[in-house]
């Protein structure tokens, strides 16, 4: 028996194709064979097959469709059979032969190992083989399926990823002339994909077409910079780079040298019957590009790349205004806009049920927002003690904290219908943290215990028999809540905690922990989200996201300081940057990131429906604001609230002991001199102005120990002193 998932989903038997039955049947075997010889429990089919608020008949209807598969895969019950039963769920047991994505996957290793012996003829035939198995796209026909729409996005990045190593092992044939109208075809298929116009461009310059290589290069760069606002990454610049300067690295392999006789001279070849046309070789036969030419692209690359980031953040600025503006994920054009006096302080934004909803922090309201047309469908206040924590919203319900309380909100009426008294339902008093739906449950993060920093707990609550299914206490991270594939993600500034209802466990990643120095362990703060079978997270102080798997093992994407927020949705995770004014999009498969630039601090976004909503507060961001300044700047970091919540310029205790004072207020002439730091002299100011560190450089004004609030700015303008600086502290 045969199964194939590279294409329309098919099964056959001795080449007789086995019909599957109706969409959900389909999508079940699928979800099988993507985790196939693994136990896939009877919850996450049901999550991923009907949503978070499956039918109550879900479960009986999951056997119903094993039932009619299993009799359709064969065997009685038997040892023979495919389909089997194991606690918690169902497992599918196949050889790796029998299914075209393993036999896909281990093609692609035959190759790998053949181009670590040399044998690039080998490898080529086998990357060839191994796309031979693709009869279209990926999963064809279960693309709207929950689980599918990360599984076909890993796939299809596997198939290009495939043929990008294909053509890399034929350039190295030799076979650049070959490869050129498929590198095209690709190019015009992939415009963001820089891999295949490098290799473009590789390929047209090895066939002495220098000149329409740097063409390839400027039309890579002008999509890249007016379509996305970046650069072209570094292997493709240096690429350019090598082809203006006609490096010898980039010629094509040479011919294979002559055999060799006993006594090592070369051997004589057999002499052709006509000599074989001359091949150019750029290290001898280069095509001549006129100087004027090559210095025209070449100061026209220099000036793109030397463009002041000033005069993008303008643009941008100019193109959007404060407010909630919506944008087309597509065509990149804005499609509606909330204008502050209907949204004037916009968090926690939540998509569900086809629509946005936010928490107006001004007005302490709930807003629902259509992403079809930007406009607000409904308005309705928090329920009474309800405060400014994360919400979850599932169907026609909104769930949030209340205190000690969880409260259940009908959106459709927008008032409360229910609110529950953890204190006695759990048994066990604190006040509630953030929630989330999932598995037909809501979770609740809550403080436990006495003292200053109480224990965390989570539970799980079933909102129709009001009892607790799932309790987990010293959960260190249980601020804000996400749920996803049969498993928790808890989370606030200081880490993340994974807990797997199923294994009865809780896993803290320690890798990523901190601990706040100013309000302690389990402050609240950063978000998180789930998508793709993993937890997703941000740390501002790092400027990194986190992709956590079920068994607390990370790994980071750096994506600059500030960054903020995080949802994810159709295989990709979006997060903000509240000082760049962008919102940063990461695909969970290659990596690859998508920024947006809105010339304004980003308050709060999410993404869905094809719509990316991004709230945008007043003014210029902060990194504008710097790039704007004429001479030389040093930036300070350190963690929100490391240094308390005072502007340390009001602090007499500091005064002395860094340089605080002195910057807060420079004399009028603006010239300072070693003397004026009498401690420890860390900074000397010019008159002229310039700024300079003179060693040793103190801990007082180091890049690791340093500002209030996120951001604090040393700037060399005397004028800008007071206003820009918001002090730094000594580690003792």
């Amino acid at each position: 028996m045969e199964f194939r998932l590279l294409g329309p989903l098919e099964v056959s038997d001795h080449g007789r194709a086995l019909e599957l039955g109706g969409q959900k049947r389909r999508a079940l075997l699928a979800l099988l064979l993507l985790h196939a010889n693994e136990v896939v429990s009877s919850d996450r089919l049901i999550e991923e097959l009907w949503g978070e608020e499956p039918p109550q008949a879900a479960a009986t209807a999951l056997h119903s469709h094993v039932s009619r598969l299993r009799k359709l895969l064969g065997g009685d019950g038997g040892s023979e059979q495919l389909l089997v039963t194991r606690p918690p769920g169902y497992m599918l047991r196949v050889e790796p032969e029998q299914v075209d994505l393993h036999r896909f996957e281990r093609l692609r290793g035959e190759a790998r190992a053949a181009r670590v012996k040399g044998d690039l003829a080998g490898a080529s035939k086998a990357l060839q083989a191994a796309l031979s198995l693709w009869r279209g796209p990926p999963l064809g026909g279960l693309v709207y399926e929950r689980f599918a729409q990360t599984e076909v996005n890993r796939l299809e990045e596997l198939r290009l990823a495939t043929i990008e190593e294909r053509i890399e092992v034929d350039l190295a044939l030799g076979r650049h002339g070959d490869l050129i109208s498929e590198l095209e075809r690709l190019v015009s298929e992939h415009r963001f994909r820089e891999g295949f116009r490098g290799q473009l461009m590789l390929a047209l310059y090895r066939s002495g077409r220098q000149a329409e290589a740097l063409q390839v290069y400027q039309q890579a760069r002008t999509a890249l910079v007016e379509e996305l606002g970046i650069e072209p990454g570094q292997p493709l610049r240096e690429l350019q780079q090598a082809i203006l300067r006609q490096d010898e690295s980039l010629d094509a392999p040479g011919e294979p040298a002559l055999p060799q006789a006993g006594d090592g001279r070369k051997q004589d070849a057999a002499p052709p019957a006509q000599p074989p046309p001359p091949r150019p070789k750029a290290t001898r036969r280069r095509l001549a590009l006129p100087l004027a030419v090559a210095c025209a692209i070449g100061g026209a690359v220099a000036l793109g790349l030397l463009l002041p980031r000033v005069f993008e953040a303008r643009k941008a600025h100019a193109a959007y205004r404060s407010g909630t503006v919506l944008v087309d994920l597509k065509t990149r054009k804005q499609i509606g806009f909330v204008p502050p006096s209907q949204l004037d302080f916009p968090g926690f934004p939540v998509y569900s049920g086809g629509h946005f909803w936010l928490m107006n922090l001004t007005t302490k309201t709930f807003v629902e927002i259509d992403p079809k047309t930007g406009k607000v469908l409904h308005q309705f206040p928090l329920p009474s003690g309800a405060r400014d924590t994360p919400f979850a919203v599932s169907g026609h319900s909104l769930w949030i904290s209340a205190g000690d309380d969880l409260v259940k909100v009908d959106t459709t009426l927008g008032q409360e219908i229910d609110r529950l008294h953890l204190d006695k339902i759990v048994g066990a008093k604190g006040p509630a943290k953030g929630v989330a739906a999932g598995g037909g449950l809501i979770w609740v993060g809550r403080d436990v215990g006495p003292g200053q920093y109480p224990l965390g707990q989570v539970v799980a609550i079933d909102p129709h028999t009001r009892k607790v299914r799932y309790r987990f206490d010293h959960v260190v991270h249980h601020t804000n809540l996400a749920y996803g594939s049969g498993t928790v993600w808890a989370a606030d500034d200081a880490g993340v905690d994974v807990i797997d209802p199923g294994a009865d466990s809780v896993t803290h990643v320690r890798a990523i922990e901190t601990e706040d120095p100013f309000f302690g362990p389990g402050s609240g703060g950063n978000s998180v989200t789930v998508g793709g079978g993993f937890g997703w997270t941000t740390d501002s102080a790092r400027g990194v996201v986190y992709r956590i798997d079920r068994n607390g093992r990370d790994v980071a994407y750096h994506t600059g300081l500030g960054t903020n927020g995080a949802s994810f949705r159709d295989g990709v995770l979006w997060a903000r940057s509240e000082d760049e004014g962008t919102v940063i999009g990461i695909d969970a498969v290659s990596g690859d990131k998508t920024i947006y630039r809105f010339g304004h601090p980003v308050g709060a976004e999410v993404v869905g429906g094809g719509i990316l909503l991004a709230a945008l507060g007043p003014g210029r961001t902060t990194e504008d604001s710097i790039a704007a300044l004429n001479g030389n700047v040093i930036r300070l970091f350190s963690k929100q609230g490391a240094l308390g919540q005072r502007d340390l310029r009001e602090a007499p205790e500091l005064r002395g002991q860094t340089c605080t004072r002195r910057i807060a207020s420079p004399p009028r002439g603006g010239g300072w001199d070693a003397h004026a730091f009498p401690r420890r002299p860390h900074l000397h100011v010019q008159s002229s102005p310039r700024l300079r560190l003179l060693a040793p450089v103190g801990a007082a004004c180091h890049g690791r120990n340093l500002s209030l609030f996120d951001r604090a700015r040393v700037v060399s303008e005397a004028g800008l002193w007071a206003g820009a600086i918001l002090g730094e502290r000594h580690p003792g």
